[in-house]
This record gives C-alpha cells, structure tokens and sequence, in this order.
C-alpha cells in the first residue's frame, strides 16, 4: 500500500502498490460528489470541456452505467482488493441504500 498526496487537503488516498506508479503521474484533489461524499479526483480537458476523473473509477474501469463499491465504506481507499465495480441495484443494495424508497440499513 502506498499514499499519494491530495494537492486541497492534508488528506491522502491509499492505492496498492501495482498501482503507484500510474497513479502518481498525476495531480489529484479532494472533490464533494453527490450526497457530500468526498473522493479523490483530477480534471481533464475533452473536447475543449474541463472534466473530472475519479481516481476509483481511473482504477477499475467499469462498464458504462456500473458503480464502484468501496467494500470499507472509505472512499479514500482505493487499494484494488477495497473497490468492485457492481452494476447500481446491487451497488446500493451492498451500500445499504434501498434504491426505490432512499432508506438506510446497516452495514
């Protein structure tokens, strides 16, 4: 496990080794995404847009419309064996969000 700095915060993100390397290429802060959750991230140009990369989705590549899951809940722990790309019913499910009604469960 190694860390890699968060230019915004005193924070760092943990990845696994294999992964330093590629990783530290880049600049990468601390962003709010929806419902306050913060994660580590970098911006990009496309097409003349500045967009935004998130470092557990630059990692495990999922499929279009499929969400990465956090096995800890911490989602500044971006080591390989902590995140699952899992399609968005089972995602919240292993969340432990109820999709349909927003309910909380336990973890």
């Amino acid at each position: 496990m190694k860390t890699i700095p968060l230019t915004n915060s005193e924070a760092v993100v943990l990845v696994s080794d294999i992964d330093y390397e590629h990783v530290s290429q880049f600049t990468w802060f601390l962003k709010s995404a929806k419902g306050g959750f913060l994660y580590a991230a970098r911006s990009y140009r496309e097409n003349g847009k500045v967009k935004t990369m998130w470092l557990h989705r630059f990692l495990t590549e999922p499929e279009d419309g499929d969400h990465v899951h956090h096995l800890d809940h911490d989602k500044l722990n971006c080591q390989r064996d902590n995140l699952r790309s899992l399609d968005p019913i089972t995602h919240s499910r292993e969340s432990g969000i109820y999709a349909a009604t927003g309910d909380t469960i336990p973890f």
